[in-house]
């Protein structure tokens, strides 16, 4: 029986590396260099500003009543926030940490930009509305803690 089983072990072991060196003659010599993958959209990523700059300076200019030398102001430094995320966001050479780092870093740097724009009373309006989001996002974690809570005690209820 240990012969056998010798045998049969020593069998296949044969027939593994001859399909492995079989497989390597076939391969091609050079593979073909792997496409770059897609760009990424920035646009939906987790805490990045949503949208396209027009569509953020559109949504300032009626929120906080910029000027239009304001709006000139703010233009840029939301495409010039947005092209800089972007390119954070497709350099494959950052590990995630980087990558966030770095993205947070231009956030923090056109938020002061943008700071420096705006009036005392546009500073204000945009702490209420900061305030507002953020009363919005409680609820809204709180109403999803209670709808988990019901579920789970909904389902553990004995089956008849």
């Amino acid at each position: 029986m240990k012969k056998s089983l010798t045998y049969w072990t020593l069998a296949l072991s044969g027939v593994t590396l001859l399909s492995i060196s079989g497989l390597q003659a076939q391969a091609p010599a050079s593979s073909p260099p792997l496409a770059a993958p897609p760009a990424r959209d920035v646009s939906g990523m987790r805490g990045m500003p949503m949208g396209s700059p027009d569509k953020i300076v559109k949504k300032m200019k009626k929120e906080l009543d910029l000027s239009d030398a304001q709006v000139k102001l703010v233009q840029s430094v939301i495409e010039e926030r947005q092209s800089a995320l972007k390119s954070v966001a497709n350099d494959q050479a950052l590990m995630p940490k980087e990558r966030r780092d770095k993205a947070g870093a231009i956030l923090k740097n056109s938020a002061s930009k943008l700071d420096d724009i705006f009036t005392p009373a546009q500073k204000a309006k945009i702490e209420e509305m900061k305030a507002a989001g953020k009363a919005r996002r409680e609820k809204l974690r709180e109403a999803q803690k209670a709808s988990q809570a019901v579920a789970p005690a909904a389902s553990a209820s004995p089956v008849k």
